[in-house]
């Protein structure tokens, strides 16, 4: 089994996400440690890749429908927009 290493800043991060103990948003942590949104992001994804933390199931799209008025008439239509990211702890170890 390989160690993974982790700096100060990712270190920060997990334990974020431990103490508030539901997924964060990526501007959410970015805000807290005082770290600029695409830094946090990128750091996250490497994260991800390690498979320390993962997308929260939270995250689906959300679908709603929206009624436009035209010259033939009102026309509704199904919209499917990508919600933002939630990350969480993705190892049962962190947990416990």
């Amino acid at each position: 089994m390989s160690r993974i290493i982790l700096d100060g800043t990712d270190k920060e991060i997990l334990r974020l996400l431990l103490a508030a103990q539901r997924p964060l948003s990526g501007n959410a942590i970015s805000e807290t440690i005082g770290l600029s949104a695409p830094s946090t992001n990128i750091r996250l994804g490497k994260l991800n890749e390690k498979g320390i933390v993962r997308i929260s199931k939270s995250s689906q799209n959300r679908n709603f429908t929206r009624t436009f008025n035209t010259k033939k008439g009102p026309r509704t239509v199904k919209i499917s927009a990508p919600a933002k990211k939630l990350w969480e702890i993705d190892f049962p170890e962190a947990a416990k």
